[in-house]
């Protein structure tokens, strides 16, 4: 598994300088994994859980699901 300590492994195979040229602030990306636990050393499912189920502090202008 590849731990992610940096913007550039989180946005691997995509350079930083092709993310803030194409995409930033102007369209959404997607980037497949080859590892479907790639994103674990940065939040677990269940941490993700947690936070969303923090409704007290969630509404219409802070979180939105697309």
């Amino acid at each position: 598994m590849l731990d992610i300590n940096s913007f550039s492994d989180l946005i691997y195979p995509i350079s930083e300088d092709e993310f803030f040229t194409d995409y930033h602030l102007k369209k959404h990306i997607h980037i497949k994994a080859e590892d479907k636990n790639k994103l674990h050393s940065v939040m677990s499912w269940s941490k993700l859980n947690e936070i969303l189920n923090m409704n007290t502090f969630w509404d219409p202008s802070n979180l939105n699901y697309f």
